[in-house]
């Protein structure tokens, strides 16, 4: 895998996004990813940390891999790559994206399926395609629906806004929109009875962990490896190794 890396640490696994400076979703990054998420899932991880290389997390797909495909073609494609967002999703262990700069498109959809978002104050995001005629094409839509609302989530689709981490038209912050209350505090360690320190792998169990994560109250612009693993380490309950 070159553009996209997967390591552990203990019981916490990273999947980074290395494609900069936009990591862009092009075929093999796609094809990285799916790698990526399989070889977690085998695994006994008790959290899965996404981020990326760079000063953005993903400007979206490379426009690249729409050229000389045919409808069928573009339909296999995408089938496919909606199967990987959703195996992503479907991880029996929380799973955590770390957000900087730009999460367009492909990325906010990633971003989407996983329980939390992490965004940095440079965090930016947008559900762009309109802006080149097409829509969401990777679940977006419908996990925006779920998170945001139905009204939100047609006012990002339809006008291609891009929304830092602390706007939005009703005046809620959009990680909040999206994913979780209360965002005030750090992450607080996990009883060992709870379903997620059991890798519970059903949907109602997952959802409960919105209010054992809490953001920091002063986001970086940018997150490191090392702030990130701290932030976490409450989850894995061992100890974490910095590299």
């Amino acid at each position: 895998m070159s553009k996209v890396r997967f390591e552990t640490s203990d019981a916490l696994g990273l999947i980074t996004l290395a494609n900069p400076p936009l990591n862009l979703f092009d075929q093999e990054l796609i094809d990285d990813l799916r790698t990526a998420v399989g070889a977690a899932r085998k695994h006994p991880l008790r959290a899965l940390l996404v981020r990326a290389d760079g000063k953005n997390f993903s400007g979206g797909a490379d426009v690249a891999i729409f050229k000389g495909k045919t409808a069928k073609e573009a339909r296999e494609r995408f089938t496919s790559h909606l199967r990987t967002i959703a195996d992503l999703e479907e991880l029996p262990f929380p799973t955590i994206v770390a957000v900087q700069g730009a999460c367009m498109a492909a990325g906010l959809e990633l971003a989407l399926a996983c329980d939390l978002i992490w965004a940095a104050s440079s965090a930016r995001f947008g559900q762009v395609e309109a802006s080149i005629g097409t829509t969401t094409l990777l679940g977006g839509v419908q996990r925006l629906a779920e998170r945001a609302g139905p009204s939100r989530a047609r006012e990002i689709i339809y006008t291609a806004d891009q929304y830092d981490a602390a706007t939005s038209s009703d005046g809620t912050s959009l990680t909040e929109s999206f994913l979780t209350k209360n965002l005030s505090r750090r992450p607080e360690p996990l009883p060992s009875d709870s379903p997620a320190a059991q890798r519970s792998p059903t949907q109602p169990a997952r959802k409960s962990y919105g209010h054992i994560w809490r953001e920091a109250s002063a986001p970086p612009t940018r997150w490191s490896t090392r702030s990130l693993l701290s932030y976490l380490r409450p989850l894995t309950c061992a100890p974490v190794s910095m590299g």
